[in-house]
């Protein structure tokens, strides 16, 4: 598979479980997009959301590799991620890598300065 194109029917995998990722589990399904999401936190919209759901520690690497490894293409959607954790997962076949954006968006929270735009 193509590890830039996720097909309907494929599976991504989101990495966060808070309400950012609400819009983006819709989006994906409306598309015909499996969801899988691993967070922290069982009870949250984006988990109840989800076709399938994890429940692990951010930065426990086995955890999270074996969830990376049930997706198509696995991304992440919360600023409280550690960029070594997302350095780790970039070595996973599928994985959306962008830990400047990680950095940048935590930078712009530190500031006040949060920008929708940020991609």
């Amino acid at each position: 598979m193509d590890n830039s194109i996720l097909n309907p029917g494929g599976t991504l995998g989101i990495i966060g479980s808070s309400t950012n990722g609400v819009g983006l589990v819709i989006a994906a399904r409306n598309a015909g997009i499996n969801v899988g999401v691993y967070g922290d936190n069982e009870n949250t919209e984006t988990m109840e959301l989800a076709d399938f759901r994890v429940v692990g520690a951010l930065n426990d690497q086995q955890q999270l590799q074996n969830f990376a490894e049930r997706c198509d293409m696995v991304t992440y959607e919360s600023e409280t991620i550690d960029a070594s954790v997302i350095n780790f997962l970039a070595a996973i076949p599928g994985f959306h890598k962008a830990p400047m954006r990680l950095r940048l968006h935590r930078t712009a929270l530190w500031n006040g300065r949060f920008s929708a735009n940020l991609t």
